[in-house]
């Protein structure tokens, strides 16, 4: 449990990661059930949270006693060891408790602005042109979106813009004025196409940094334990000139801290909108560097201010106190919006100040992709439920069109979709086809437009989902044995666990990818609640429209146009327009940080009102054996900007139920702070269900067939 830069790392087997998420669930295998204790509740899930910030080491069940048996064993070496046992029946449960701790402490996570849940564009490539310049690169990317009819709600804007231009070293919190002669023309370009931007930001300073005296001469850098003097490391850029070495920025200091805070006041005054908190690991070799420990009135500081060795506390403290300065200050600089800052390292305490997380520099690889799915399920038990990966591999070579089309498919149903990659071509110099991008390939562009539209289509149910992590702990992505199904032995069978078939909504949707290449068709196993106590709702073939029965074993087509996706009977999916929309075509909605005004689209822009709302639902045909009458959902909306004090929410109930041959749907608010831009549901049955739903407008939308019906 350490975090390091492990560019290009083996999703399977590399070891640490970017992340200090020290989360250990033990969730018993229903195969392998142990006798029933006296006095014991068994089999009960267990959980371990080791929540200090000092390195250590889980050997997950290799040493073995006996008569004990095989024991788990957790080490480490520095600072103060903390541990929290818990137990629940089931592992969401244990996450409850977990979730309560951190409350407790400040906060376990945050509610991302409805924006982020859009695809997020990014081109490291481009963003380090000289020539053309960078800034003619960046303003081809929102034009080929439009081009290609590609909704995109963002832009990530990579180191590339604080390239010297005289010795070629990244310089934080510097600018390239050849690259970006008129920076803030750039910001309103994006601005007014609907779609925001994120500056790529890191907390490392060259000898060669302009403000390398001023934070020397303020002793806001380590100092190495033996010599006194500051610290002199390397980090991936010195990889290219063995002359370029620097320090990181002791964060624990005051100085070091005010220096973030003023970097990111200028970046907001010249038009970024967040934060992207990289290389943020401090990656030490030796942890007893000596920090000035000078910590915030909210951290648990370790006697008198320092210095003290790093270790005591651990480098990560650093990572936390970059995303508490990064949000605070963008609070401050951004009143009345809800913020938001990605971050490529994380801890505990990291996770009530950032927004989302990644899994950093991947491999271009099938491989590669299965194993970062499974780290997002990994990660949305560790609070992390706003994640995602660089979709078609940062590093090594171009996916195959197969593939880009796979990840692009598979990845449209996650907590975060964002196109990300280094693969330095002539055409990613050229403002050609851009890589990785969704018009690369151009025999596919139809299905990759497809998926995106499905995902911003979904987005009011993807939003949804992000309200329930926010306020009740709960992970958008879970493994397909989570809660209710924890009980089901079939989950547990190696074929289903190292399937990479997950929930989007545990218990809703169920997304079955194609990992492989050749993959035409899938068998995927659709788990049971039954075990649990609990009605056994059948699964409809989003895709087919064909009704299975759940604890069975299925085979679909997966062609080109699409993956396996199941989706339990009693579900409610609500959606919206398949584009980029705002929620209110006045104040913080429709009007960026830097004051510009989003152009709609009856205006000559692009962006569309969020004045459509329909809802998918899924009654069980006449032939199940389902034991329920009826089926309920209720979800958020708001205008998705606002910050969360005083935020206005409304709140909406659909239940439906079979009555003879119709489906009867009624909608009601449940409250009604916010005041949407639609005051009616689209109802749509499943594919090829002819019933009607009872007094609704048939009316049809997007070429699919569905009932208006009042709220």
């Amino acid at each position: 449990m350490r975090a390091t830069n492990a560019a290009l790392y083996d999703a399977w087997n590399s070891d640490p990661l970017y992340k200090q998420l020290p989360f250990l669930l033990i969730i018993p295998n229903p195969n392998f059930q142990e006798p029933v204790r006296e006095g014991v509740p068994f089999p009960y899930v267990q959980g371990v949270l080791t929540p200090s910030a000092g390195a250590g080491m889980w050997d997950l069940g290799c040493e073995h006693n006996d008569p004990l048996g095989d024991f788990k064993k957790f080490t480490q070496t520095e600072g103060p060891l903390d541990m929290i046992i818990s137990w629940g029946a089931t592992g969401q449960q244990v996450k409850d408790r977990w979730r309560d701790i951190l409350e407790s402490q400040g906060g376990a996570t945050t509610l991302v602005p409805r924006q982020w849940m859009g695809y997020l564009g990014s081109t490291m490539g481009q963003a380090e042109s000289d020539s053309p310049p960078a800034q003619e690169l960046l303003k081809l990317f929102p034009q080929k979106c439009e081009e290609h009819s590609i909704p995109c709600s963002a832009m990530h804007l990579s180191s590339g813009y604080t390239v010297d231009k005289v010795d070629g070293f990244r310089k934080v919190f510097t600018w390239n004025e050849d690259r970006y002669p008129d920076f803030e023309g750039l910001m309103k370009f994006y601005h007014e196409r609907g779609m925001k931007v994120s500056a790529n930001i890191k907390p490392y300073v060259s000898h060669r940094h302009p403000h390398y005296p001023k934070l020397k001469a303020a002793d806001a850098l380590f100092r190495d334990p033996v010599t006194g003097e500051h610290s002199s490391t390397q980090v991936w850029s010195g990889l290219w000139n063995e002359n370029w070495f620097g320090s990181w920025v002791d964060m624990t200091s005051i100085e070091g801290r005010n220096w973030w805070a003023d970097g990111v006041r200028d970046l907001v005054r010249r038009g970024i909108d967040s934060t992207w908190n990289d290389d943020n690991e401090f990656t030490l070799a030796d942890h007893s560097h000596l920090a000035k420990w000078e910590l915030p009135a909210n951290f648990t500081n370790p006697g008198a201010p320092g210095p003290k060795p790093v270790g005591l506390v651990g480098t990560i403290v650093n990572c936390e106190l970059v995303g508490q300065v990064s949000k605070e200050t963008l609070e401050e600089t951004q009143p009345g919006r809800r913020v938001f800052v990605l971050s490529r390292s994380a801890n505990v305490g990291s996770l009530q100040y950032i927004s989302a997380s990644w899994s950093g520099d991947n491999w271009t690889s099938w491989k590669t992709f299965r194993g970062n799915i499974s780290q997002g399920l990994n990660s949305g038990v560790s609070f992390l439920h706003t994640y995602g990966d660089d979709i078609g591999g940062f590093g090594g070579p171009l996916p195959s069109p197969e593939l880009f089309l796979r990840w692009v498919q598979s990845a449209a149903y996650r907590s975060r979709f964002c196109i990300h990659s280094f693969k330095p071509t002539k055409a990613d110099r050229s403002g050609g086809a851009e890589v990785n991008s969704p018009w690369m390939y151009p025999e596919i562009l139809p299905l990759i437009r497809q998926a995106i539209e499905r995902r911003y289509e979904m987005l009011p149910f993807l939003y949804a989902l992000q309200w329930e992590a926010a306020t009740l702990g709960k992970a958008p992505m879970t493994w397909m044995g989570w809660d209710q199904f924890e009980k089901d032995p079939k989950c547990y069978e190696e074929e289903v666990v190292d399937g990479q078939d997950y929930w989007l909504g545990t218990g809703k949707v169920l997304v079955a990818g194609c990992y492989y290449p050749g993959v035409t068709s899938r068998q995927v196993y659709l788990p049971s609640s039954k075990a649990s106590g609990q009605v056994d709702e059948g699964y409809y073939d989003l895709n087919t429209g064909v009704f299975h029965e759940a604890g069975t074993t299925v085979v679909t087509p997966t062609p080109f146009e699409n993956i396996a996706v199941f989706v339990r009977a009693g579900t409610v999916i609500p959606i919206g327009k398949p584009c980029v929309t705002v929620t209110s075509p006045t104040g913080l909605p429709s009007t960026t940080a830097d004051g510009t005004r989003i152009l709609l689209k009856s205006e000559g822009g692009v962006v569309e009102l969020d004045d459509f709302r329909g809802v998918e639902i899924f009654p069980p045909p006449p032939s199940s054996s389902s034991a329920s009458s009826s089926w309920s959902w209720e979800w958020n909306e708001d205008d998705g900007e606002s910050h969360m004090e005083g935020l206005q929410v409304s709140r909406i109930r659909v239940e439906y139920s079979v009555v003879g041959e119709e489906v009867d749907v009624q909608a009601s608010w449940v409250s009604k702070e916010f005041i949407p831009l639609w005051n009616s549901l689209w109802v749509v049955l499943p594919k090829g269900d002819e019933r009607k739903v009872r007094g609704g407008e048939e009316k049809v939308w997007r070429g699919r067939k569905g009932f208006v019906v009042e709220i």
